[in-house]
């Protein structure tokens, strides 16, 4: 353009690019459409660059009139448009994000526990447990710290419909067994050892949610051998160092912490469809503890012991999970390369209770694999 052209325009003059139709079409001269999209122009610009067309602008002023000036293609208004263009129909280009909910159900109270209770003693503590009996390596239900060993109605029956032996436990400073520090000091993980030996269990799955994951990953770490499998659902395993310090310093928020225990865990979507099934949740959180703060990890969870482990390792997270929310869970997988990972779609930091349907087939569908 001379510059006289350019210099002659208002600086309020607002710049729409039109082209011409291509000179196969005699029928029709000049100007044919205004190029409103700019995803459209960008196309035209593309498809025409071999036969070098002619560009117009029209500088539309104030009062309305359209000037029209004679261009040749510029190169970088072309590839500017052809940016904008991209992002300007990003709706169609880009795959759709999309997740087939699953059906919100009211779910009927959770079953009682069936089969043996007893209390047994333990690395020096005694420990409330509830074993199925059966044959095979059996499940261990490893529950979370607003949980005790009753919590797993709804896993035990369906895992033992499935043909699983099934032991659910409380650890020290849970209902039924003995208060954190009775019996002298042990780790978790220790205290887990010492009664798979009493129950003479050589090896086992181990299931775990929330604050259970951090026994699981400690046991894991420290006897490998004895852990056929391992099913960590929405826990950040007491973990440190590195990556994972930094996406704790970025998701921690102490108003979470700040929250009521069933606020924090318990998904607005459960919370909406279930009020039974939330004071039965609160029931047994109030319920569960007798004193004492947990014992920390014996071996200390890092990403190369995690690496290390071989054992087939199933990971469910829930995507309203405020606690454990799906970063650290993939940050977990990509840790243990291998790992199966799932995020259950409405479900927070207690998917054991929450979305107990799409919990146990998840845990369902991986044992037989390893079993």
């Amino acid at each position: 353009m001379p510059a006289g052209s350019r210099s002659s325009l208002s600086s309020t003059t607002s710049w729409i690019t039109i082209r011409r139709r291509s000179q196969r079409s005699p029928s029709r001269t000049g100007p044919t459409c205004i190029t409103r999209s700019v995803a459209r122009t960008a196309s035209a610009s593309r498809s025409s660059s071999d036969h070098s067309p002619t560009s117009r602008r029209v500088a539309v002023g104030r009062s309305g009139k359209a000037r029209r000036v004679d261009l040749e293609p510029d190169r970088r208004s072309l590839l500017s448009l052809a940016a904008v263009a991209a992002f300007a129909g990003g709706a169609k280009a880009a795959p759709r994000c999309s997740i087939p909910a699953a059906p919100l159900t009211t779910y009927p109270p959770a079953p009682p526990l069936a089969g043996k209770q007893a209390v047994v003693r333990a690395n020096g503590a005694a420990l409330w447990v509830c074993d199925t009996g059966g044959t095979g390596l059996p499940i261990i239900l490893l529950h979370p710290f607003t949980g005790s060993g009753h919590v797993w109605g709804y896993q035990q029956q369906a895992f033992v419909a499935a043909g699983w032996r099934v032991i659910s436990y409380s650890r020290r400073g849970y209902r039924g067994s003995d208060p954190i520090g009775a019996g002298g000091a042990g780790t978790d993980a220790a205290d887990l050892a010492a009664l798979l030996d009493v129950l003479t269990v050589a090896k086992c799955h181990l299931v775990a949610s929330a604050g259970g994951g951090f026994v699981a990953a400690d046991f894991a770490v420290a006897q490998p051998h004895r852990a056929a499998s391992l099913t960590i659902a929405c826990s950040i395993l007491g973990a440190k160092g590195g990556e994972f310090d930094r996406l704790q310093r970025a998701l921690a928020d102490p108003a979470i912490a700040a929250l009521p225990a069933y606020l924090r865990e318990l998904s607005p979507s459960y919370r909406a469809t279930n009020p039974d099934g939330v004071r039965a949740w609160r029931d047994l959180s109030d319920s569960a503890h007798v004193g004492g703060r947990p014992p920390p990890p014996s071996a200390g969870i890092t990403r190369e012991r995690l690496a290390a482990l071989s054992m087939p390792r199933l990971l469910i997270g829930g995507d309203a999970d405020m606690i454990a929310p799906p970063p650290f869970l993939r940050l977990f997988a990509g840790w243990m390369a291998g790992s199966r990972l799932r995020i259950l779609p409405e479900g927070g930091h207690s998917l054991y209770w929450e979305r107990p349907d799409l919990f146990n087939a998840e845990v369902l569908d991986f044992l037989p694999r390893h079993g």
